[in-house]
Order: C-alpha cells, then sequence, then structure tokens
C-alpha cells in the first residue's frame, strides 16, 4: 500500500512509527523528509548547459553542487548548493547557499519583493574551502538587494561580541538593501550578543554581519554615552524599550574584544576597530530527485530544448 500526503510549511526530518515500541525492531520505526517538492540536482563534476532561461518553480528544489550554464536563472521555490550559477539569478524565493554551510557563487544577483536569502552561521573561519563555518553567496558581477534576510545559527555555535561574517561578496556594484535593514541594521538579539549588517564590508561594498555587546547600539565596540543617546533618539534595536535600556545599564563601560575571523571588516569601522585593539591592549529519507550524473568523473549535459 502507498500513501501520499502532503504536508505545507512543515519540511525537515520526522518519524513514523508503530505505537507498540518493540515494533521498532521490525523497521516499523523509521525516518523521513519532507521536502518542498520535486528536486532537480546537478551533481559535483556535472555541468549542466541550458539552451533557455530556467525556471526553479515555487516548491521546488534546484541543488547545483557542479556548474549550471543558462542564459537566466528564476528562483521561485529553492535554490541551494556548493556549486556554481553561470547565469543572472533572480530570487524571488529562496536561495540558500550551501548545504548547512557552504558557498554558491553566481555570475549576478537580484533578490525582490518577496525573495529571502537564507544564511546559517556555524563559525567564524571559512579559510578552509573544506571546512566552511557560514554561509557565503558570491557574486561575480552585480548584485542589487531587496527582499528578506534569514539568518540563523547552527547548534552549538553561539555568537561572540567582535564577531563579523563576510556573507555576500560582490565582485562588481551592489546596490539596494534587504528589506529594513538599512546599513548597521538591527538583524536579531542573541544570547551573547547582538547582530548587525553592514554593506561596507570587505573591499567597500560587501555585506557582513556584526557581532556587539548588548547595549552596543552604534556598533563601534563599546558600550558609552553615544550609545545612551541613541537610545534616547529611539535608535537602538527596540525603540525606546526597558529591554535595550537594561542592557545599556548592565554593559556600560564594557569593551568587546578583538575576536579573529575569517571575514573582511567593513572599511568604516577601520578606526573603531583599532581604538577596541588598543583597548583590548591596555586591558589586557523520503524526497522526489533528478539526477544528473556521477560524481566519479566530470560530466557535461547540454539541453537545447
Amino acid at each position: 500500500m502507498r500513501v501520499i500526503a502532503k504536508f505545507d510549511d512543515f519540511e525537515g526530518l520526522y518519524v513514523w512509527h508503530c505505537h507498540i515500541l518493540e515494533h521498532e525492531d521490525h523497521e516499523m520505526m523509521r525516518r523521513y523528509e519532507v521536502v518542498p517538492g520535486p528536486e532537480l540536482v546537478v551533481e559535483q563534476g556535472v555541468t549542466l548547459n541550458l539552451g533557455s532561461p530556467h525556471t526553479t518553480p515555487a516548491g521546488n528544489i534546484l541543488t547545483v553542487d557542479g556548474i549550471l550554464n543558462t542564459p537566466q536563472l528564476d528562483v521561485e521555490g529553492l535554490l541551494r548548493g556548493t556549486g556554481e550559477v553561470q547565469a543572472p539569478v533572480i530570487n524571488h524565493g529562496t536561495v540558500s547557499p550551501g548545504l548547512s554551510p557552504g558557498m554558491l557563487t553566481v555570475a549576478e544577483f537580484t533578490q525582490v519583493v518577496g525573495g529571502s536569502l537564507r544564511i546559517e552561521l556555524a563559525g567564524t573561519d571559512n579559510s578552509d574551502p573544506n571546512n566552511l563555518q557560514f554561509d557565503q553567496l558570491l557574486v561575480a558581477g552585480n548584485a542589487t538587494l531587496d527582499g528578506e534576510l534569514d539568518v540563523s545559527l547552527i547548534h552549538p555555535f553561539a555568537l561572540s561580541p567582535g564577531q563579523s561574517f563576510e556573507i555576500v561578496d560582490v565582485g562588481g556594484l551592489l546596490t539596494g538593501t534587504f528589506s529594513g535593514l538599512t546599513e548597521l541594521g538591527f538583524v536579531g538579539k542573541y544570547a551573547n550578543a547582538n547582530l548587525f549588517i553592514t554593506y561596507l564590508g570587505g573591499d567597500g561594498n560587501d555585506v557582513a554581519l556584526l557581532s556587539a555587546l548588548h547595549g552596543d547600539f552604534d556598533v563601534d565596540g563599546d558600550v558609552d554615552g553615544s550609545d545612551f543617546l541613541k537610545w534616547q533618539r529611539g535608535e537602538s534595536p527596540f525603540p525606546l524599550s526597558r529591554t535595550d535600556l537594561a542592557d545599556w545599564e548592565a554593559n556600560y563601560g564594557m569593551v568587546a574584544p578583538l575576536v579573529a575571523s575569517s571575514a573582511h571588516v567593513p572599511e568604516p569601522a577601520g578606526a573603531l576597530l583599532m581604538a577596541m585593539a588598543l583597548a583590548n591592549f591596555s586591558c589586557c529519507g523520503l524526497r522526489s530527485r533528478r539526477r544528473l550524473g556521477k560524481t566519479s568523473a566530470a560530466t557535461t549535459v547540454d539541453y537545447l530544448g
């Protein structure tokens, strides 16, 4: 007997089982995975050449671990993987670099209203390409941003003040911002630090995430009177809130440690980080997939339809 069921908005790993625990020994308690929809996989070592623009429909997955060459890729479902899309990518759905975590390369990137860039953080060091610790989108050309930024931490990693993550490396021009996230916009509050965004990272036009002390509302590495002024003006993460004021009071006078990171530090913060360094010195299952090719040898697939 086959049972086909539809699970909306519940992607992930689950367990099906019989309620008699002894039955697990007879394969009656097993794991299954709910995925958004059909998946097209371009495996590592495979080059897929498409003669016309390609669209990943809503509810579908496109995983690129090899090379995808097409005039244009429109993402309405989910694009993920660790390979290279040799085409302009228009994101109406979700782009999730890597496979928890990893790096995805595209020729150009445009995210529109309704699109989402999903970033996972599991550490700060991306110097080893075989052991990346946070997601990164590499854009060879221009990038235009809008829509949402979705950031999550992979257990057991925890943020510490003073860390940075270059999540979008742009080779050309960077225009636009994520919705509701202007320069040094507040991304989220975590147990040990707040997370902010800058569009002036790397060589001055890359997107980076910066962690800061609770109460460091201007993200300059310390908690001082300037941060209290930002709270008074309603410019803290939760404007004029008692929570932000309590954070400022609890951490007043503290300076964030200088934490080593593989991500480039934004240029505007250079002088501030130097001050921080000096201060620190002085204080010291079930899925539908279409696979193309094998990983044992390079494969090129030309599709002109």
